[in-house]
Parts: structure tokens; C-alpha cells; sequence
């Protein structure tokens, strides 16, 4: 089953994004999908990272336990591995900010 995530931290944002929950048996996993525009400004920025955020603390705080943020965030300073990812020369400071983002919550890139 499928269920969209109603919370106004993620559905209340002038960036383009969807989030749902999937339960399948007993388990529970949180799936967001972001587009980020290419020349996106500071506060579709932060927004995006805000919302990873929350829905970080979602799993943490709910039935959710996982957590699959999937999308095109158009970083293209962003080189990125199995080991996740790095800036190319000193990165602009919204690739470093989402790089932070995603390690300050435990996300890696598959």
C-alpha cells in the first residue's frame, strides 16, 4: 500500500517534490522524489534540504524506519561514486550544503 505523506513541511514548498509512504508485511519506507532546477535559488535550496531533513526525522520518529530520496538535483560540481559524492574545485556552496544534508542524515547514493 501507498499512502502520500500529508505533512506541511513537505508538501508546502515551491519546489517541485512528492512524498510517500510504502508499507509492504510489517515494514514501512519513506520515499521522496525532488526535482531541483538547474539554477535554482538560495530558497528552493534550503527548502530541499529542509526537507530531507524532516523526513529524516520522520523515520526516526514513526513506523518508518527507511528513508529513499530519489530525483534530479541538477549539481553538476557534484562528482559522484559508490562513496558518495564530492565537489569538483571548491564546489558552490549549495552542492557543499546539500552534500552536508545528506551526511548529517545518513544518506548515501546507490
Amino acid at each position: 500500500m501507498c499512502f502520500e505523506v500529508n505533512e506541511a513541511a513537505l508538501s508546502d514548498t515551491r519546489s517541485e517534490q512528492v512524498w510517500c509512504n510504502i508499507k509492504f508485511n510489517d515494514e514501512s519506507i519513506i520515499v521522496g522524489c525532488i526535482y531541483r532546477p538547474p539554477f535554482a535559488d538560495c530558497e528552493i535550496n534550503s527548502e530541499i534540504n529542509r526537507s530531507i531533513g524532516y523526513a529524516s526525522h520522520l523515520c526516526s520518529s514513526s513506523s518508518s524506519k527507511s528513508l529513499l530520496v530519489a530525483g534530479d538535483f541538477n549539481f553538476p560540481d557534484i562528482s559522484w561514486s559508490q562513496d558518495g559524492g564530492l565537489c569538483t574545485n571548491k564546489g558552490r556552496p549549495s552542492s557543499l550544503e546539500f552534500l552536508n544534508i545528506l551526511g548529517k542524515n545518513f544518506l548515501t547514493q546507490h
